[in-house]
């Protein structure tokens, strides 16, 4: 099965990750899950104790309410697969590839709390799209990128505040 590049950097790094029920896509329901309900990592011997300092999303497709990013006392930050503004929303790979673009990007942006992918822009990485280049290729490039931007960001976070 395939596993998300910016997932296995993720997971390599002890970081929790939590997945939304697709039944609750408004995220009505959804609440954070607390720090002693983690399941303690085997392979790296850890847990965080103290709770969550940032939320990180990637290629997430629903809003995610002021309720929920502020309970992040750094915020929240989202990787989207394109070099914003350009291509905002769903779908930013295909519409590149429909384009025939040259080259597409990752975006670490802040999410705002009333508007999809208008947060302000962290970090972004340019990726080259060569002509022959398919759907499941450029997402591992973007996701792999993205998973290095996403280190990059939280071993510096206070230049990003």
């Amino acid at each position: 099965r395939w596993q998300s590049p910016l997932k296995s950097v993720v997971q390599e790094h002890g970081l929790f990750v939590d997945y939304l029920d697709m039944a609750d896509k408004r995220m009505q329901h959804w609440m954070l899950p607390h720090p002693s309900d983690w399941v303690k990592d085997q392979e790296n011997h850890h847990s965080v104790a103290n709770g969550y300092d940032i939320g990180i999303v990637a290629s997430f497709g629903s809003f995610i309410p002021a309720r929920i990013i502020e309970q992040f006392p750094l915020g929240m930050i989202n990787v989207h697969p394109s070099l914003l503004p350009k291509y905002r929303g769903a779908a930013p790979l295909q519409a590149a590839l429909l384009n025939h673009d040259c080259q597409t990007g990752v975006t670490i942006q802040e999410l705002h709390k009333k508007t999809i992918d208008a947060g302000r822009i962290l970090l972004q990485a340019p990726v080259p799209i060569a002509p022959s280049m398919t759907l499941p290729q450029l997402l591992d490039a973007t996701s792999a990128l993205g998973g290095d931007l996403v280190l990059q960001y939280l071993r510096d976070v206070p230049r990003y505040q």
